[in-house]
């Protein structure tokens, strides 16, 4: 539970650290800044990808309520860490794939192509100006910050990169 009040504050916290997770070859040198070589295979929606949204973006100030107004009017969960029903997890599936991102040209979820994927470029990149391909797809308001703002470790990003790469299906 005090782990779960951490995350709940750092999460939705100013601070951008971390460095460019998902795009190491092993030895923290950039492979190509939208390879995601490192990505998971075998990564269900439900039970992989929806709990590392419920730990890390779903708060109510920031991605958690697909009921009230969330940040870029992308709503990740319920704003809380109980289970979601299959209904509520379509719910936020929907919201993310092949839907247009608010700051950017690429979609959010690009079935089967993470580096097409505005939603993984978020997660991966402490500056965006450190990869061409995600800087030249930000839109006239800007690419934002990384997000969540306590960034994900390799692990969970990789996770999103697994799902997306396997054609992003609501499993």
């Amino acid at each position: 539970m005090a782990l779960l009040g951490v995350a709940l504050v750092a999460a939705c916290s100013g601070s951008e650290t971390g460095g460019d997770a998902t795009t190491s070859t092993g030895s923290g040198t950039p492979s190509g800044c939208l390879d995601y070589v490192d990505a998971k295979t075998g990564v269900s929606f439900k039970d992989d990808v929806i709990p590392i949204f419920q730990l890390s973006c779903n708060f109510s100030a920031c991605h958690g309520s697909t009921s009230s107004s969330p940040q870029e009017g992308l709503a990740l969960g319920l704003g809380n860490s109980d289970p979601m029903s299959d209904a509520e997890i379509k719910e936020v599936y929907d919201g993310l794939v092949g839907v247009d991102a608010s700051r950017s040209s690429l979609p959010l979820v690009t079935k089967g192509d993470p580096g097409k994927s505005w939603l993984l470029a978020k997660v991966s990149y402490s500056s965006f100006a450190s990869c061409d391909a995600v800087k030249n797809a930000c839109s006239a308001k800007g690419c934002g910050s990384r997000m969540p703002q306590q960034p994900l470790e390799a692990d969970a990003i990789a996770t999103i990169a697994g799902w997306i790469k396997e054609g992003a299906e609501n499993n």
